[in-house]
């Protein structure tokens, strides 16, 4: 994403959100590069993933932070 590559990002952070399921990175990095790219719609679906999973609050606020900015 770093350099301007945001459908490859998207094809890597898909993979990452199969093969690690459980993890709420793979699905707040994956929102992340769907709003970067303006499809609100998937980025505020994966963000509401990531947000369901996280258990650290510093970054439940921050993540629905991120979803009131994509309404």
């Amino acid at each position: 994403m770093g350099q301007g590559k945001v459908d490859s990002a998207i094809v890597i952070f898909r993979r990452n959100t199969r093969d690690y399921p459980k993890s709420w990175n793979t699905y707040d990095s994956l929102g992340e590069a769907y709003a970067s790219k303006g499809d609100k719609k998937l980025a505020a679906a994966s963000y509401a993933k990531a947000l369901a999973m996280v258990h650290n609050d510093a970054q439940k606020k921050r993540i629905e932070g991120v979803l009131v900015g994509l309404r």
